[in-house]
């Protein structure tokens, strides 16, 4: 906080505070009627230790202490001129070595270089030690000390130039030598700044090497800066002249060159941590000594489509080469490489012409005299669009105006972005302020957040940019508080704060001020002042003598006093003017860019020092009345309440209820352009008295040109908001201002009101509720680009633009989780596509089941998924469902009425004949989804679709078939045929068996059908004497081995031979032998067993005298049988078989293969081919569980199965306040007729307000 006090301790004080710290930003010191009393009253007696108020001393202090804020440091102050340094001090960072400064007599030789620029880590430095008196040149070095690592000492010009690598304080003393052998020395320091740029990138310093002799030993070494220790060093492209080569450790190249002439090459130097750097060089080598060398350093950088050799803001620019050496008669000529298109080099040594593309370009030229000694030099010359030449300051922070200064930036009417060390700054118009048609200007303030780094200017009409050669300085040291004669001595108090992020070199810079007599007095920091750390202090005491303590800066007694005339109403000679500045040209006039602060005070300020103020990093009206008593002001000047419906962070951010809402009453108050003061502290909020301007109302709302307090959101951040889940931003306090927990805040500028939660640390913002929208009920997606996205909340897409994170919870309670994904793009105002799906389920390679009851689906990992919710695989939806008795990483599938479906089908075209095999492809009714090389699943059955043809028809990698292992079965009931396994067949399938099409019941391992059948027609008995003649369907499949079954009396006999249809069998099907001799005439005959005969049956006789004979039974006892027909007397022991003809025989196979023919039936689920996956993925399909339409969405986080939240890297979190007050910012003057209310005016007066 800024506070400037007028008065002596024993009278009351009239204090001028600043709404906001300059620790904390941009801010403005206002005075408001109805707090003047406790203002007017706090800079009397000593605060209690917490107000940020310094007690004023009666008598001299030795200094004004402050408490550092956390993490800052007070730097010691050096010793003074004329005081002995401390023996042994060395050049370590922070430790100043301090001696007098040598005043010369006439003549006498002395180092005129008072102090050295500040550098930046990782830039170039370059800096030019001077020298005064003594006789001849100068040859430089350092007598103690050491120089930032990086930087180099030329001794024979005092340049000091490299890239520093770490930052620092470097305290060295440097000493001159003429040519008569005089000496100077003088103590000096670097401050190395850090840029905050990142990596310590490593160089190649050297920028040309000198020329050899042939036969004459060379030695030179390159320089390396920045980077990582130690170094490695090669010649990547080109070679070095005979003779020479380069050591790979120190870059030292040497030799003894053999041969006359000239080489380019590109050195490569690689640090520690491999980071790599070239560069390209030549050397030159002469056939007798020379001197030749070329004296040209570097050429300038040329502006396309003007010409090279130009006058551009005041400065020229030549192209011309010079040498020295050699017989002093010269040739030029490119050697090698190439010159930028439009520019010539003439033998002269003269580069002209208009360049005509952009770009680098690197060349070598060579220099010869008429004696044919050479030498040469790689240059680069860049052509831009855009060349900033200079800007100034140099350096600053936050809120300082800066010019800039350059060559062809384009027209007056164009905009422009200027980008301090890559921060961005808003887009501006170009101010021209010069009639000069080669130079033009910029004028602007230093954004916030500007880092240390390269000035970019953009033309953003034309498209063009440039840069500037020297980087800019984020530095930002302001004047932070003056107490004016605390103690009735005249003696005054300044102080400056460094609110930067890197420590601020002071020394040399000039404090201004009005004294008594009306005119500018100056004090120059001492050059041996050390750098300012971060969020350290420095009192300068104006008129005090004595040694200097930690903090203080003492003027001497020889300054005149600072004014201090509060009664006195004549702007001219009361005004007090206070400036910071970084020369001693410091006018202090609005034009001025030297000043770095400026504040005022005394009547009509703001009129007198506006300008100033405006341009400095603060502004504000000051009071002017030291010994006034203001204990009977009172009321408040147009002051109006803030509507706790307000839900806006004030700025004019577009959105239709924008700036802070008020009655209709207390909005009439307020006009555009009005200065007013915000405060909330009455309330219990936390933000107090900040001031801002009113660029616009709206209605009853009173728009801001900045918020309140803000809460830039950090590119690292993954939080959605949530409680544990807070929003990662730079900051929730600043010194004098914090964000509260149940504060309003706008997510985004123009985002959604949300609630503060919780602001743990890191720091993060947890909210009520996240900037979020819900997956939609018929969603069928699993939100990648492909599948056409997420079906979102209808028209709220545009909430998750392309690039931002979301986050996305599913489910609820102890099964949800919670998942990042960034946002591909939005198709339109419904969907939002996202880089990766929520979960995934990869597909086992070993999988065999197709997704329905019983057969899930084998998963690798089933993480997330959890049964009822929706899956996305092969462009198709389904509803998981986990049996856990089976297996966790098992997918069972259903539709959304909960009948299983497997990811695709094919149903098996009712007049199907196929088996699968080549050549009896299985007839389907489509094949949608499924393509050769997938896997099916048929009862069980798992196969591989070998072909496809169109009908549509498949074959298969093998036919769904079984294997027979039958000895009785011929298929009719009670007789099935024996497998193998049954796995995969079922009853009532279709079967393919011995050629024959059969319908099959399942009973164990058997299969039951219609038996394939015949009936012989001749008289036979299957020997071999009366073989069976089969049928052409039996005698087609049946084989040797094979059996015939007569299904009556359950006999089975197999095939022994086979001719044709022609069959012998083992055995007999029936047989037996008479058991004694009878006649013919009493037809009944003793046998040995009548099983398996009948009455009906037909008996052949096998030999004897009656062989071939044929007769029919008519009884049957257990002992004999009765019969008829044409036989002679029967012998004992003559066979009888009985003959078949006429009697049905069952085929039965005793091997074989028996095969699917399934044709498909509305009701036979088992003729139908489901797709077995064993590759690709599931992937989560988030819906809303709790709504059918988007209508009837839900609104709560914990009801819904999918709820999208953003995840904001960038943007800001505005308080919105809910409370508090807005007043009119006023300045009051004195006009010196007596204390009374009466006596005080409004240099700003409302209409109607208080006085």
């Amino acid at each position: 906080m800024k506070t400037v006090c007028f008065g002596t301790e024993n009278s009351p004080l009239i204090k001028k505070e600043t709404f906001m710290s300059k620790r904390a930003g941009k801010s403005g010191a206002v005075l408001l009627l109805s707090g003047i009393v406790g203002l007017m009253t706090s800079c009397g007696p000593a605060p209690a230790p917490t107000v940020n108020v310094k007690p004023i001393p009666t008598t001299v202090p030795p200094s004004i202490a402050q408490t550092p804020l956390p993490g800052s440091s007070l730097l010691p102050i050096p010793s003074l001129p004329g005081q002995t340094p401390t023996p042994g001090s060395s050049g370590t960072p922070g430790t100043p070595i301090a001696t007098p400064t040598p005043i010369p007599g006439p003549g006498q030789l002395a180092i005129s270089s008072s102090t050295l620029p500040t550098a930046a880590l990782n830039f170039t430095y370059n800096a030019a030690l001077t020298a005064v008196g003594g006789s001849g040149s100068y040859r430089w070095n350092l007598a103690s000390g050491t120089l930032p690592n990086g930087l180099i000492l030329d001794q024979a010009t005092g340049q000091i130039f490299g890239k520093p690598t770490q930052t620092g304080t470097f305290s060295f003393e440097v000493q001159a030598i003429d040519t008569a052998a005089n000496a100077a020395r003088r103590s000096m320091f670097i401050l190395v700044s850090d840029t905050n740029s990142g990596v310590n990138s490593v160089g190649v310093l050297t920028t040309s090497l000198v020329s050899g002799t042939v036969d004459r030993r060379y030695s030179q070494t390159l320089n390396v800066g920045g980077g990582v220790a130690p170094y490695s060093w090669s010649i990547s492209s080109g070679a070095l002249p005979d003779g020479l080569e380069i050591n790979p450790t120190t870059g030292e190249i040497s030799g003894t060159p053999k041969l006359q002439g000239e080489e380019t090459f590109t050195i490569k130097v690689i640090d520690a941590r491999g980071q790599a750097a070239t560069k390209t060089l030549s050397i030159t080598i002469n056939r007798t000594d020379s001197n030749i060398a070329i004296l040209t350093d570097t050429l300038p950088i040329g502006i396309l489509n003007k010409a090279y050799v130009r006058t551009g803001c005041g400065t020229a620019f030549s192209g011309q080469l010079a040498a020295t050496g050699g017989n002093n008669t010269y040739t030029w000529q490119v050697s090698s490489g190439t010159l930028p298109t439009g520019l010539t080099l003439a033998s002269n040594g003269a580069l002209t012409g208009t360049p005509t593309a952009t770009g680098a370009s690197t060349f070598t030229v060579q220099v010869s005299d008429t004696d044919n000694n050479r030498t040469s030099k790689v240059f680069t010359v860049e052509i831009r669009d855009i060349l900033v030449h200079r800007f100034s300051p140099n350096a600053g922070g936050e809120g300082l105006r800066i010019v800039v200064e350059g060559e062809n930036f384009g027209s007056n009417a164009d905009n422009y972005n200027v980008e301090f060390g890559g921060v961005n700054q808003a887009t501006i118009a170009a101010k021209d302020t010069t009639t000069d048609p080669n130079c033009h200007k910029l004028t602007l303030a230093i954004p916030a957040g500007a880092k240390t780094g390269m000035l970019l200017v953009k033309n953003t009409t034309t498209g063009k940019n440039g840069s500037s050669t020297i980087p800019f300085l984020a530095t930002d040291v302001v004047i932070n508080e003056v107490f004016t004669n605390p103690d009735s001595s005249g003696n005054q108090f300044v102080e400056l704060l460094n609110k930067g992020t890197s420590s601020a070199s002071i020394a040399g810079w000039h404090l201004r001020y009005t004294d008594k007599n009306g005119t500018l007095a100056d004090f120059t920091i001492p050059a041996e002042t050390p750098p300012l750390a971060p969020d350290a202090v420095t009192v300068i005491n104006i008129n005090k003598a004595g040694g200097s303590s930690a903090t203080n800066l003492y003027t001497g007694t020889g300054l005149a006093e600072m004014r201090f005339d509060p009664t006195n109403a004549t702007a001219s000679s009361a005004l007090t003017q206070i400036a910071l500045c970084t020369d001693s040209a410091c006018t202090v006039t609005a034009t001025d860019t030297n000043y770095r602060d400026y504040l005022q005070f005394g009547p009509n300020a703001a009129t007198d020092g506006g300008a100033l103020e405006n341009n400095a990093v603060t502004s504000g009206i000051w009071t002017d009345n030291a010994t006034l008593d203001v204990t009977t002001l009172k009321g408040v000047l147009d002051t109006a309440n803030i509507n706790n419906t307000n839900a806006h962070n004030g700025t004019n951010d577009g959105t239709t209820n924008q700036g802070l809402l008020l009655s209709a009453a207390d909005a009439a108050k307020f006009a555009v352009n009005d200065v007013i003061v915000f405060d909330n502290a009455a309330t219990g909020g936390k933000i107090t008295r900040q001031k801002r301007t009113v660029p616009a109302k709206n209605g009853n709302r009173v728009t801001l040109d900045s918020a309140l307090f803000t809460s830039t959101i950090q590119s690292t951040n993954t939080g959605n908001g949530t409680t544990g889940n807070g929003i990662l931003v730079d900051k929730t306090t600043d010194t004098f201002s914090s964000m509260s927990v149940s504060d309003f805040v706008n997510v985004l500028a123009g985002g959604t009101i949300r609630t503060v939660s919780a602001l743990p640390a890191g720091p993060k913002i947890e909210l009520d509720n996240t900037i979020n929208t819900f997956v939609d009920a018929n969603n069928t997606s699993d939100g990648l680009l492909a599948n056409g996205g997420l079906l979102v909340k209808a028209g709220t897409s545009a909430t998750f633009p392309a690039s931002s994170v979301v986050t996305i919870t599913v489910g609820q309670g102890t099964t949800a989780f919670t998942v990042n994904r960034n946002v591909v793009s939005l198709p339109d105002a419904n969907h939002v596509v996202i880089d990766q799906a929520l979960a995934t389920a990869p597909v086992s390679a070993a999988n065999t089941g197709d997704g329905t009851f019983g057969n899930g689906i084998d998963v690798t990992s089933a993480t997330n998924f959890l049964t009822g919710r929706k899956v996305f695989i092969n462009g198709q939806t389904r509803v998981v469902s986990i049996n856990s008795t089976q297996s966790t990483n098992k997918f069972e599938l259903k539709d959304t009425l909960g009948n299983y479906q497997p990811i695709a089908s094919m149903s098996i075209a009712t007049n199907n004949t196929g088996t699968g095999a080549s050549g009896s492809e299985i007839s389907v009714a489509a094949t949608t989804g499924f393509s050769i090389g997938s896997k099916v699943r048929i009862n069980g059955q798992i196969r591989t679709i070998a072909g496809m043809i169109p009908g549509p028809k498949l074959q298969l990698d093998q036919p769904l078939s079984m294997v027979i292992s039958n000895a009785l079965g011929d298929g009719s009931t009670g007789n099935g045929v024996t497998v193998s396994s049954t796995q995969g067949f079922a009853s009532t399938n279709n079967i393919l068996i011995a050629g024959q099409t059969k319908t099959i019941t399942v009973v164990g391992s058997t299969l039951e059908f219609a038996p394939i059948s015949f009936t012989p027609n001749t008289d036979v008995d299957g020997t071999s004497s009366a073989q069976i003649v089969l049928d052409a369907t039996v005698g087609g499949i049946a084989k040797v081995g094979d059996g015939l079954r007569i299904p009556g009396k359950n006999v089975v006999r197999n095939i022994a031979t086979k001719a044709g249809n022609n069959v012998t069998l083992n055995a007999p099907f029936v047989t037996t032998t008479s058991g004694a001799a009878v006649t013919v005439a009493t037809n009944t005959l003793t046998v040995a067993s009548t099983t398996n005969f009948a009455a009906g049956d037909k008996i052949r006789f096998a030999g004897g005298g009656n062989g071939g004979a044929i007769a029919t039974i008519q009884s049957v006892t257990p002992t004999s049988i009765t019969f008829t027909g044409n036989v002679n007397n029967i012998a004992l022991g003559e066979t009888l078989n009985l003959d078949v003809n006429g009697v049905a025989l069952n085929y039965v196979p005793i091997s074989g293969t028996i095969v699917m023919q399934g044709n498909a039936s509305n009701t036979d689920f088992v003729d139908t081919l489901h797709l077995v996956p064993t590759s690709g993925s599931f992937t989560l399909v988030p819906f809303d569980t709790t709504a059918s339409t988007p209508s009837t969405q839900s609104t709560n986080n914990d009801d819904t199965d999918g709820v999208l939240s953003r995840v904001p890297t960038s943007g800001t979190i505005l308080v919105a306040p809910k409370s508090g007050t807005i007043s009119k910012y006023f300045s009051i003057k004195y006009d010196g007729s007596g204390n009374a209310t009466t006596d005080f005016t409004a240099t700003s007066a409302p209409t109607g307000g208080t006085k």
